[in-house]
């Protein structure tokens, strides 16, 4: 049987769980990840602009993606482009629940 994972957008709550999954995907000094997670939640939107978070139906959050628009891109000629950051562990056979987003 698949799993299904809900992908949704960041909420305060979450706010451990992205620390933790920041901490991991890029080492910083401690605390670092958490002042730049509170000015997300204090509304300074530019990078990211929004937050998407991966849960399982265990509840246990696996993965996020971070999207911002960024003015340039290496090799375009156009601007503002989205530009993603994310990490998640590797899944197999799970099903992907887009949830309301």
């Amino acid at each position: 049987m698949d799993s299904v994972v809900l992908v949704r957008a960041i909420q305060q709550s979450d706010f451990a769980d992205w620390e933790r999954m920041r901490q991991a995907f890029w080492p910083s000094p401690a605390g670092e990840h958490a002042g730049e997670i509170g000015f997300f939640f204090n509304g300074d939107r530019r990078n990211p602009a929004e937050v998407l978070i991966a849960i399982e139906e265990s509840g246990r959050a696996i993965g996020f993606a971070e999207l911002s628009i960024r003015p340039y891109a290496e090799g375009c000629d156009q601007s503002h482009h989205l530009f993603q950051k994310s990490t998640m562990r590797p899944l197999t056979k799970h099903v992907w629940d887009l949830g309301n987003y």
